[in-house]
């Protein structure tokens, strides 16, 4: 509750401390380096939102470059045009840095495309574990009130185990190349 509070105390000092305007109104910041009433050179400022922070350069009122933060870790090093990241950069990705590209505020480098369509592939997967393991244990309910032959069921449980462990293992292996 306490670091909610801290939010609109600071936003609330930022705008009356602020001298300088800056074009993207959800934006706050205390510097006083101002040109003809716009922010201007190097600056911090905070959006309004409580979760991104800017470092950087601004010219006319408007960031140019610089790192945005995410909840205060890294998450973009670059270029700003029109209150969006675009061109190369450097992204964070689990507080790593890795090359990335925007453009008009969207991630398009293939890094960033890959781990999505891997993301898909993955729950893709799971759903159809999670079918086939529904597939079976209706099956083995339906084998176990039927009455059957003791002698040839125990092959077919057997071997059905069997099967069950090897595709856990084989999805185990895919998955462990891919992640």
């Amino acid at each position: 509750m306490k670091k909610n509070l801290l939010l609109p105390l600071l936003m609330i000092q930022l705008s009356w401390a602020q001298q300088c305007i800056i074009t993207d109104t959800a934006w706050k910041t205390a510097n006083t380096q101002c040109k003809n009433g716009f922010i201007e050179g190097q600056a911090t400022a905070f959006h309004s939102n409580g979760k991104l922070k800017f470092e950087g350069l601004f010219e006319k009122g408007s960031m140019v470059e610089g790192m945005i933060y995410f909840q205060n870790k890294p998450f973009f090093l670059g270029k700003i045009v029109n209150h969006e990241m675009h061109g190369d950069g450097i992204c964070y990705f689990k507080d790593k840095p890795e090359a990335c590209t925007y453009y008009k505020g969207d991630r398009i480098d293939a890094i960033y495309k890959l781990r999505f369509l891997m993301r898909q592939q993955l729950l893709a997967i799971q759903a159809m574990v999670g079918a086939q393991m529904q597939q079976q244990a209706h099956m083995q309910s339906t084998y176990q009130s039927a009455p059957v032959d003791q002698g040839s069921n125990i092959g077919s449980q057997i071997g059905g185990k069997l099967m069950d462990k090897a595709a856990e293992k084989a999805i185990d292996a895919i998955l462990n190349n891919f992640f």
